[in-house]
Formats: structure tokens, sequence, C-alpha cells
């Protein structure tokens, strides 16, 4: 059993989460602020957005993907001129029950990803049925 979690993911140490949500007009699934300067522990703020769907995880890590694309390449070029200093990635998780099979991907996905122009990460997790 694979299931998958997508996100797009907005980081950097002096990114305002909130000004974020202004300016793409989008609410995240997910914020955090690093606490201030003199007490910053290296971890840098955030800005997730999963999607508009009320639909968390993905059976397939394509349509997950392709669904979050369709949704915010309307947005890439205010994302690309605002975020300029800001790490920006697909964030996914594979969450994996055994060590067999896993995503498979399309030329299209690819073609769409690198239109989009920003790295992809996947994270893998196993949980046994115990």
């Amino acid at each position: 059993m694979h299931k998958y979690t997508v996100s797009f993911r907005i980081e950097g140490r002096f990114l305002v989460p909130s000004e974020v949500t202004d300016i793409l007009g989008l609410q995240p699934s997910h914020v955090r602020v690093h606490p201030s300067d003199e007490n910053y522990n290296g971890r840098n703020s955030l800005w997730s957005y999963s999607g508009s769907a009320s639909q968390i995880e993905w059976d397939s890590l394509e349509d997950g993907l392709l669904h979050l694309l369709g949704e915010l390449f309307i947005k890439k070029n205010l994302i690309d001129l605002k975020f300029t200093e800001c790490k920006k990635y697909w964030w996914c998780g594979h969450f994996q029950q055994s060590f067999d099979g896993g995503p498979t991907f399309s030329p299209e996905l690819f073609r769409k990803l690198a239109d989009f122009g920003v790295p992809l990460f996947l994270d893998n997790y196993f949980s046994s049925d115990d």
C-alpha cells in the first residue's frame, strides 16, 4: 500500500508566511515562523500549500503533483517575482508498508515540473501493519 502527500513550499529566514498568503491569495496548509534573530535556531520560516482540494493523500504521486501544478501554474510568474530570495520546492511524502513498488512518472509530468522550475524533494516513510 502506497500513499502520497504533495505540497508546494516557500521557505526563508526572513519570510513572513502571512505575506505569502496575501500575495498569492491562497490559504496555506501549514506555516512555520522562525524565532526572532536573537533566538534563531537555523530553521527558516515556511509557507506550505497542499491545494484547494480536501484530498490530502493521493494513491498516485503523479496525480497529486499534476493537481497542484494545475492550481499553481497561473501564479508562477508572481512566485518567481516576489520570492526570489526564498527556497521554493515541491515536497512529496511517500508512505509505504512494503519495500517494493513506488511512484511512476510520465514525460508530461516531467515537462510540467521542468517548466515550473523548482526542485522536487521526495521523503519516504515506512510503517508496518502491526
